[in-house]
Parts: structure tokens; C-alpha cells; sequence
């Protein structure tokens, strides 16, 4: 902002009325100052005009005849030029200096507002200049965030595929592991089919050789429910393929016993055959037997008391010549 001292010696130094020295002073100050070169710019371009401004006066028509006189005489001869006595009146000067002063005080005042109207401007630029590299800024982020975003969607997009890959193999891989378990088990499911099958086969055609037996040993009996028919499987301490078939005739009070794949004993020890009637409180003894070198053995036994009703059959391991109550380990049981 200039201050009114400065904005004087500018209208001073624009007319060349300002002191020397204090016009050096001037011209120094206004080399660092741009406003205050504008202001002098301004008043010289004001200054320069005002001759434009002035009323023309035409001069007396004998002037130019003097001044031809004397071009074409063969010497100089001064001319007084004397203007015509009403054309310039006497508060003419006064008039002129009061409408320089106007002008530089018009000048100044608009000078004035041009600056703060600059001033206005150079601050809203400022402004805008401020706003647009905010946004800028602003713009620079959301575009690195928007870069950000789109590396981390592309991230978990590959990710989320390898997942679902990773998955699909698992879950065929599972699938595959099912179906090859689930062949094994119908293989094993079908295998232990055929064993029972042949079991079955070899239990029918014991009770037949049985059967025949019966009929052959006690003859046709009047009533098949005297007859009570017993199957015997392997306990815990019995070879895992052994088995027995029995058959009771109550009515008779005799039976026969019909063993495979036991193990041969020594001939310390024996096999004994036990009948549960539940009116005894122990065991009734059928009596004792060996078997063959391929575990099979045959017994037509006798109750030592009479037996009704049979509940259960076993076989047992005992010392030679048998027991009265059972001892040893028992090798074979069953209804």
C-alpha cells in the first residue's frame, strides 16, 4: 500500500518538479517498489495528455506575413511575436494547474482503487491458487486410494479364486477318498457275505448230518419238541474257527455232539461237554471226549440225572477224566 508522502513525490517526480535529490531518493525507493512504478506510469501517461487538452488559439493573420518578410529579405530580422491580447486570459494558467492537481488527485484515487482492486485480485488468485492445490492434493489421494482399493480388491479376487481352487481340490480329493472307501467296504461287505453264505452252507449241512443221525440213533421221534437242537460258537479263549452242533432228546434223555477245528489236547487234559438246566444250580455233565489230529470229534453222550429242560450248551478245557463242576477255560457255548 502507498502512503499519501509517496503518492505526493510520484505526481512531483511525473511533472519533473521533484528536487534532485529528494528525486534520487525517489527513484531509489521506486526500483524495489512495483505499485509505485505503476502510480509513476500512470501520472506521466496523464501528464502527456494534457497539452491535448488545452483550447487551441489560431495566431494573428500578419504573423505569417512577418515571418515570410523576413525569409526572403537577405537577413535575419527578429520577429516579435506578440499573441493576440484577448485570446489568452489571465486565470488561463491558474485554470490549467487547478486541472493538473484535479487529474493527479484523480489519478492518485484511482490509482488507489486499481491497487486495492489488485490487491483483491492478487489475494482471490492467492485464493485460487490455494483451493487448487488442496484439490490437487485431494485428488492425488483419493487416486492413491483408489489404487489402493483396487490392489487389495484384486488381492482378495486371486485370493478368494486360489480358495475356491484349493476347495474344488479337497473336496474331489474327499469325494475320491469316499469312493474308494466305500468300494473297500462293498468289497469287504461282500466277502463276509460269501463266509457267512459258506458258513451258513456248512451249519445247514451239519444240522442235516445231524439230523440224520438223530434219526438214525433215536429214530423218527413222535414229537420234534423233545428234540432241542443247540449250535455252539468259539468264546473268547476258543480257537476262532471251531464250532459244535448238538442235539438233546429229552424224551429219550440221550443226545449227540458233533465238533470241528478245535486244537488236540494232551493227553493230560479233555473236552467236556456241560448241559444248563435251570432247575440245577451247576452245570449237568454230558460227558467228556478228545478229538483227531484235525480238530473234529463225535459224542453220543447221557445226562447223569435227568435233564428237561436245556437253556445252553458248553464246552470246557479240563484235567483227564473229567470233573464234576466245571474249571477250566471254557472253549465253545451257545443256546
Amino acid at each position: 500500500m502507498i502512503d499519501e508522502r509517496r503518492e505526493s513525490q510520484a505526481c512531483f517526480y511525473a511533472l519533473g518538479a521533484l528536487p534532485l535529490a529528494e528525486a534520487q531518493e525517489f527513484e531509489q525507493t521506486m526500483r524495489t517498489d512495483l505499485e509505485l512504478q505503476l502510480l509513476v506510469t500512470e501520472l506521466r501517461a496523464a501528464a502527456d495528455s494534457l497539452p491535448a487538452s488545452f483550447l487551441r488559439v489560431d495566431p494573428p493573420p500578419a504573423l505569417k506575413t512577418k515571418i515570410l518578410g523576413a525569409v526572403g529579405g537577405g537577413g535575419w530580422t527578429p520577429v516579435n511575436i506578440v499573441l493576440w491580447p484577448g485570446a489568452l486570459p489571465m486565470w488561463l494558467p491558474w485554470a490549467v494547474a487547478a486541472c493538473f492537481a484535479l487529474l493527479c488527485v484523480l489519478l492518485i484515487t484511482s490509482g488507489r482503487s486499481l491497487r486495492e482492486q489488485t490487491a483483491q485480485l492478487k489475494w482471490q488468485l492467492e485464493e485460487t491458487t490455494r483451493r487448487n492445490d488442496e484439490l490437487q492434493h485431494q485428488g492425488n489421494e483419493l487416486q492413491s486410494t483408489l489404487a489402493a482399493n483396487f490392489t487389495n480388491y484384486q488381492q482378495r479376487l486371486s485370493d478368494l479364486q486360489k480358495q475356491i481352487t484349493q476347495t474344488t481340490a479337497d473336496s474331489q480329493r474327499e469325494r475320491a477318498a469316499r469312493e474308494t472307501q466305500f468300494v473297500q467296504k462293498a468289497g469287504e461287505t461282500q466277502r463276509q457275505l460269501t463266509v457267512a453264505q459258506q458258513q451258513l452252507a456248512q451249519k445247514n449241512a451239519e444240522l442235516g448230518r445231524l439230523q440224520e443221525l438223530a434219526g438214525a440213533n433215536f429214530g423218527v421221534p413222535d414229537n420234534f419238541t423233545e428234540l432241542r437242537v443247540g449250535a455252539l460258537k468259539p468264546t473268547p479263549d476258543g480257537p476262532a474257527k471251531a464250532s459244535a452242533v448238538t442235539v438233546w432228546d429229552a424224551q429219550r434223555q440221550k443226545g449227540i455232539l458233533v465238533v470241528d477245528s478245535l486244537v488236540p489236547l494232551t493227553p493230560e487234559q479233555t473236552y467236556q461237554l456241560w448241559l444248563f438246566d435251570p432247575r440245577f444250580a451247576t452245570p449237568v455233565s454230558g460227558g467228556v471226549f478228545n478229538v483227531d489230529p484235525r480238530g473234529s470229534g463225535r459224542l453220543q453222550f447221557l445226562a447223569g440225572v435227568r435233564v428237561d429242560t436245556v437253556d445252553r450248551f458248553a464246552i470246557s478245557v479240563e484235567r483227564r477224566g473229567g470233573v464234576a463242576v466245571p474249571q477250566g477255560k471254557v472253549v465253545l457255548a451257545g443256546n
